[in-house]
């Protein structure tokens, strides 16, 4: 594959049978695993210095045109950039028809007006229960129950909404299913996440789960805690703003009687006004700083609450896929999706970037790249064929070497499912005849049909390019 168009290269849909596009149509599955539709449509504008820019170009004169550039680095959220440009720099210009600038500027317009649009939708959020209950909240895909306060469960529905409908894109679904919407269940504690499971005679050490057999997400978080410690904090900040705003309104008066005092001592007009004016200063640099000091702390609680929400978040899409691609793509009763893939697809899923509730994904996530890499230069590696042939109970987590071994076998299905991705993609049907029951085969045989190679050969180019890729940069494009 083309280096250039692998970095470009966004999941829309892994194709298995009929692609359903966003219109609704049904479009003929193509022969290759992926395809473009999660990119963004473009002007392309070629200047004299040999760059090409991406965009939208929203103004032109005889002068200068205005391109709104989309800059979608890998691995990293995307940006827009208004780019001015002199038209005598400009040598080509190849533009967009009409059907799709309308489409691309109403995602441009997605984009800039995102938090709007889910601050909406997390005000329109229809929840029942709560009080001494649990919150619950009904839709197509899901029905969330949460013993977490009505803000983060609000934006945990939309987070979840918007996820479904990125898998719906990446994974179509492939017929009716009668099954309920999927269950998901989230605590706001440990303790009351173990409470559940215990009761359902489980022990489990992942912080969410996916229980196939019941066909539900539960997951648990510290945001009970979180909330209640940035309760208290933000209670303390508004009581030294009342504070503040109580020294400002006595000033005027504080200072009166300061200008009595200094009068009554015998101090010159000159001399009272200088030490008036200092202590003015004297204050005023003592309340912005304090005021300051407020703001930085309420902002770093904020960010402490938006790390405990992303984290909780990333759990469950990782579990809501596990649960997606069961009820609505390969239902169990007919199909055998290895759990390596599965759980390969998962990690790849939870961390896609979301445009427009369009899932991308073409970046290594450093994290899964880093450990998988530390997995293949270790001195006892785990080997593919342990890997393909592991069910469900070698990626729960465990203490001591249960834990380490379930961490390989995440790092190894997570480079597995990345490399038929994107470094050498499997076709659809190959794929598709992969997660069809088994008929004898060993786990080993399967996978050699699917790559068409020996295990032993696969293993060793596999292992290369693992080792030989990067992480992209912090750096912009």
């Amino acid at each position: 594959m083309n280096r250039l168009r692998f970095k470009r290269l966004a999941i829309a849909a892994l194709l298995f049978g009929t692609l359903v596009d966003q219109s609704g149509i049904a479009q003929p599955p193509p022969d290759r695993l992926l395809v473009e539709s999660a990119d963004w449509p473009t002007d392309q504008v070629a200047l004299a210095s040999g760059e090409v820019l991406l965009g939208l170009i929203t103004d032109e004169s005889d002068a200068t045109i205005e391109l709104m550039e989309i800059r979608r680095p890998p691995g990293r959220p995307l940006y827009l950039v208004v780019r001015p440009l002199r038209r005598a720099d400009v040598v080509q210009i190849k533009r967009l028809a009409n059907e799709q600038r309308r489409r691309t500027a109403q995602r441009i317009a997605q984009f800039k007006n995102r938090a709007q649009i889910d601050a909406e939708r997390i005000s329109s959020v229809n929840l029942q229960g709560g009080q001494d209950g649990p919150l619950i909240y009904s839709g197509d895909w899901f029905r969330l129950e949460s013993t977490l306060g009505e803000p983060t469960t609000r934006l945990l529905v939309v987070r979840l909404n918007q996820r479904f409908r990125a898998y719906r894109q990446v994974l179509p679904p492939r017929e009716q299913h009668t099954q309920k919407p999927v269950g998901v269940f989230v605590f706001g504690s440990k303790e009351r996440y173990r409470q559940f499971l215990e009761g359902l005679n489980l022990q489990v050490d992942n912080a969410a789960v996916y229980l196939a057999d019941r066909r539900f997400v539960v997951a648990g978080s510290k945001l009970d805690a979180t909330n209640a410690q940035l309760a208290q904090l933000a209670h303390r900040h508004r009581q030294l703003h009342d504070d503040l705003a109580r020294l400002d309104r006595e000033l005027p008066q504080r200072v009166a009687e300061l200008e009595a005092a200094l009068a009554e001592d015998g101090s010159s007009p000159q001399q009272i006004r200088s030490i008036v004016l200092a202590t003015r200063q004297k204050w005023e640099s003592q309340r912005n700083a304090r005021a300051a000091a407020i703001a930085e702390a309420d902002t770093a609680n904020g960010q402490a609450y938006n790390r405990a929400v992303e984290s909780l978040c990333r759990r469950l899409y990782h579990e809501a896929f596990h649960a997606y691609l069961d009820n609505y793509v390969f239902d169990p009763e007919k199909y055998d999706v290895p759990t390596w893939l599965n759980e390969g697809w998962a990690q790849l899923f939870e961390g896609g970037q979301l445009e427009a509730d369009t899932l991308r994904i073409e970046a290594p996530a450093p994290e899964c790249l880093q450990r998988l890499q530390e997995v293949l230069a270790a001195d006892r590696r785990l080997s593919l064929e342990a890997v393909l042939s592991a069910d469900q109970s070698a990626f729960l987590l465990a203490h001591g070497e249960g834990e380490r071994s379930a961490s390989r076998h995440y790092a190894c299905a997570w480079g597995l499912a990345y490399y038929l991705t994107f470094v050498e993609p499997v076709s659809a049907e190959a794929l598709q005849r992969y997660v069809e029951p088994l008929q004898g085969e060993t786990p080993q045989d399967r996978f050699e049909t699917l790559v068409g190679q020996p295990l032993g050969v696969f293993e060793e180019r596999w292992t290369r390019a693992i080792l030989s890729l990067s992480a992209p940069s912090d750096s912009a494009d």
